[in-house]
């Protein structure tokens, strides 16, 4: 049975945390997760397109520095440094009730290479652009509000702010909401023109949440090639099941696998 540990409000939405032992979730509604851990193995990811977003790795060398966009309850500040203890991460969260909750409920750590700044993430990102900084090797973005994704990720003027973060070969993984077809299909649109349509899809089964992943560089041969070849050491080194994922990026986007894997 779930148990309400925390109720209150944000400035715009409800803010609730619940126990069903040893799970702890964070809602913004009485509905749908926004965040979710066990308490007991807090790196382990519970909600599936947290899962998902990590096909991210499969296209980069060990990372050194990524930004997350949203904290919720920190569960992708879990994973990530529990398997990089000294990755730096950088998480934008406009929230400050947020980010007292994630301290207070879900054990996010104070750390030297863990930076939380509290400011909207459109903001941030259109500062950070014009100021001289180490690119990032990935950039997690995850922003809604109570109802709806943030209005900055329809927006292609963020997405190709965010691409300028990116090192060479770095990777940005947004978690879009594809339930609503009409405001899914205006992000992704954003997306690609942001991204110059460097992009790759990937649907979560069964779930609202699709996956897309944009590119600084062009999707080549080799950029594909090199991603596959890394399957079985990250499935062994993150324990996700990351050949599931490659089919699935198969199955989303055949026209450009067809034209870029086939002899």
């Amino acid at each position: 049975m779930e148990k309400i540990v925390f109720q209150g409000t944000n400035s715009d939405h409800p803010l609730i945390v619940s126990d069903q032992y040893p799970l702890r979730s964070l809602r913004f509604t009485g509905e749908s997760r926004q965040s979710c851990i066990n308490v007991h193995e807090p790196h382990v990811l519970q909600l599936a397109y947290t899962r998902w977003m990590m096909s991210a790795l499969l296209f980069s060398g060990p990372p050194k520095r990524i930004l997350l966009l949203g904290l919720g309850g920190g569960a992708l500040v879990h994973f990530l440094l529990h398997n990089h203890p000294h990755l730096q991460i950088d998480v934008v969260e406009k929230s400050e009730k947020v980010i007292d909750l994630a301290r207070k409920y879900f054990g996010l750590p104070f750390q030297k290479h863990l930076h939380i700044h509290t400011q909207d993430a459109e903001s941030y990102c259109h500062r950070l652009k014009k100021t001289p900084t180490t690119g990032f090797d990935h950039i997690l973005i995850d922003i809604f509000d109570a109802d709806a994704m943030a209005p900055s990720m329809n927006q292609q003027n963020f997405y190709s702010d965010l691409c300028m973060l990116l090192t060479k070969k770095g990777v940005l993984a947004a978690n879009l909401w594809g339930a609503n077809k009409t405001e899914f299909t205006r992000a992704r649109k954003a997306m690609q023109v942001g991204c110059n349509r460097h992009v790759l899809q990937l649907k979560v089964p069964e779930k609202g949440n699709i996956i897309c992943l944009g590119f600084r560089q062009l999707i080549t041969r080799q950029v594909l090639s090199q991603a596959r070849n890394k399957i079985p050491a990250s499935e062994q080194q993150y324990g996700l099941p990351f050949r599931r994922y490659w089919k699935r990026l198969l199955l989303d986007n055949p026209i450009l696998f067809f034209r870029l894997l086939m002899p």
